[in-house]
């Protein structure tokens, strides 16, 4: 009973540990299969504000006037929704596409970052996310150095707001389980569901240092344990970013929790059934034996019937040990009737002996 019992826990700590890898394994396959879709969506955005730029800069020529520049960047504007298209040229002169917006003095495009980062990498590029003065959300901006004949005019910019990407991203719910976030390669969160975790650290959301890695690892957000891994957005050049998706660890392994209650309730079943199913074997078979051993009882108390036999009710080992003892009692009362005829013939030689000395006796007297 106990190596059945064992048997049987064994196996159904197999079946658990090997249906919760697997659970684990599908709902990880799924979880970056949703993500790599979400990637893609983002990289095919920014790809696309990307190309518009580069036409952009590729439409300027150093022989334009500036009305001419303007309407360029605000064609530009108009056909990628961009916050502001502009050109920065190389003589500090900056043709931004809202006319409206003073800006001072002293203003030299040459002097800031985004013009700055075109020529150091000189390729098209992204700055990394930035809060813009004007309407304190966070911004990136895609710009690209602008050449004629190998000869540098200057550099093409467009500022995008990342409430977009914020949208794509938070779009999907991950099968209801969850939601995802956007993290760059320093930890810093770009978009959340909650604003207010925008520009915060993973290792201030997350309450430890994180490893940005695919594989799930458990984390306890906002009194939920959660389950976080990472994805990173590929295929935008100067862009560094990780796809955060986080599930509710509860819900993601619900049916292997199910699963867990519903083998120790079969288990429990399982070991009671054996245990009454081998009693009951156990008295089966050694019910001859019972038998056996009350004739063997009756025969050494002296109380044994000579005349009866064991019931043959087998061909096994029990039913050949019943043979065997049959004949046993068997050639037990063969002798002991032998020994009580015998005793009959002594008492019968005994009385006619007596009998013989009485006459002989009796006739002495007489005499």
């Amino acid at each position: 009973s106990l190596i059945l019992v064992l048997v049987l826990g064994i196996f159904t700590l197999t079946n658990f540990y090997q249906m919760s890898s697997q659970v684990r394994a599908d709902l990880q396959a799924q979880m970056q299969a949703l993500s790599g879709s979400v990637s893609n969506n983002i990289s095919h955005w920014l790809n696309g504000r990307m190309r518009i730029i580069r036409a952009t800069a590729n439409a300027y020529s150093d022989t334009d006037s500036t009305e001419q520049a303007l309407a360029k960047v605000q064609q530009s504007k108009a056909a990628g929704d961009f916050k502001n298209v502009y050109y920065g040229l190389t003589d500090g002169t900056f043709i931004l596409d809202d006319t409206s917006i003073e800006l001072p003095d002293d203003y030299d495009a040459r002097s800031r970052p985004w013009y700055q980062l075109a020529l150091e990498e000189n390729q098209p590029t992204y700055t990394k996310p930035y809060i813009d003065v004007t309407t304190n959300e966070l911004t990136i901006s895609a710009v690209v150095p602008m050449r004629e004949n190998g000869r540098l005019l200057g550099v093409a910019g467009g500022d995008m707001m990342l409430d977009t990407i914020s949208a794509i991203v938070n779009d999907v719910d991950f099968m209801g389980l969850g939601f995802a976030f956007l993290v760059d390669n320093k930890g810093s969160i770009l978009s959340h569901p909650e604003t207010d975790m925008v520009d915060s650290t993973l290792s201030d959301y997350l309450g430890s240092k994180v490893p940005m890695t695919s594989d799930f690892n458990g984390y306890r957000i906002d009194g939920v344990d959660r389950l976080v891994s990472f994805r990173k957005v590929e295929g935008i050049d100067g862009v560094d970013w990780y796809l955060a998706v986080a599930i509710d660890e509860e819900q993601a392994y619900a049916a292997v929790s199910s699963f867990a209650w519903t083998a120790v309730v079969y288990l429990v079943i399982g070991i009671i059934a054996v245990v009454l199913l081998l009693s009951w074997l156990l008295r089966l078979l050694l019910k001859p034996l019972q038998r056996l051993n009350h004739a063997v009882t009756d025969m050494a108390r002296g109380e044994g019937d000579l005349t009866q036999r064991l019931p043959v009710e087998s061909d096994d080992e029990f039913g050949r040990l019943s043979q065997r003892m049959n004949e046993f009692i068997r050639k037990i009362h063969s002798a002991i009737s032998d020994v009580r005829k015998a005793s009959t013939q002594l008492e019968k030689n005994v009385a006619a002996m007596v009998r013989a000395n009485q006459d002989s006796v009796n006739l002495g007297d007489e005499q």
